[in-house]
């Protein structure tokens, strides 16, 4: 096995520990691409994380994902179970990543990409790739409350800062999969959110973009952040600052939201199987 520190095959080290049968070696991958400590707290988030992961009605991409498919519910091992069985259902997941997510990507990030995607979706080739996976939305489901926002932000950010390198490929992945089983109704999609301001629905209105307000995360559709700036203005009564619709905190930026577009939020069934 590569060493862990050797940098010419850093990329690929947590994917091949991950062969080792051992549930140690699986916990040991995932703390190889667990955010760096630079990325942790709420003023690194705030400085630094332009380039997080959006998924709209959600603060953070990876808490989602977490809370979606991290479980050890009947119900969400009984998910992974026949996503594991299905080589259709892993082929789905593969191909909408790389159908939506690699327009911008080289010839060289794109063959990356299917090599690691083949390696974490073949059962044959790597026994245990679908087990990182698995490890990852465990590792992202401890943190489900608003109080853990920070560490699942650090997620976020990591993915989208190494983007088509392993930690990317993995959290996409896992996305993916989410969307991709919503479609086949194994998860249950709920209303998405509607901007406060012009009430539009993001999963109603498929040609208004939304975008996520930081550092509260909160989201409003682009012709509502308009209107949020319009509103600021130099007058002793005029806001002095924009201001989220939703919480009032000061918007230090916002970025265009969600990852696969036309998918809109989720929830496990929360009834049986």
């Amino acid at each position: 096995m590569v060493a862990a520190t050797d940098p010419k095959y850093g990329e690929h080290t947590a994917l091949a520990a991950a062969q080792d049968p051992a549930s140690a070696a699986l916990h040991q991958a995932v703390e190889r691409l667990r955010p760096p400590p630079n990325l942790s707290g709420h003023r690194a988030v705030r400085t630094r994380n332009q380039r997080m992961l959006r998924l709209v009605g959600r603060r953070s991409h990876m808490q989602h994902v977490g809370r979606v498919i991290g479980g050890e519910d009947p119900c969400t091992c009984q998910l992974w179970d026949n996503f594991a069985s299905s080589r259709q259902s892993r082929t789905a997941a593969a191909d909408l990543l790389i159908q939506h997510e690699l327009d911008s990507a080289t010839d060289e990030d794109v063959s990356t990409v299917k090599n690691l995607l083949e390696r974490l979706l073949d059962p044959e080739s790597t026994p245990l790739g679908l087990g990182l996976l698995r490890a990852v939305a465990k590792e992202l489901h401890k943190y489900g409350s608003a109080a853990d926002l920070a560490i699942c932000w650090a997620w976020d950010a990591h993915a989208a800062e190494n983007e088509f390198k392993l930690v990317w490929v993995v959290c996409m992945l896992l996305y993916a999969i989410i969307f991709t089983r919503e479609q086949a109704g194994e998860l249950e999609k709920i209303d998405a959110v509607e901007c406060p301001i012009r009430l539009e629905c993001y999963v109603n209105d498929p040609d208004v973009s939304f975008v996520g307000l930081h550092p509260c995360m909160h989201y409003v559709s682009e012709p509502g952040l308009r209107d949020v700036f319009a509103k600021v203005g130099d007058g002793p009564d005029d806001a002095k600052e924009a201001r989220c619709p939703t919480c009032n905190e000061p918007i230090l930026f916002a970025k265009r939201a969600g990852r696969f577009r036309e998918a809109p939020a989720s929830r496990p069934h929360t009834d049986s199987c």
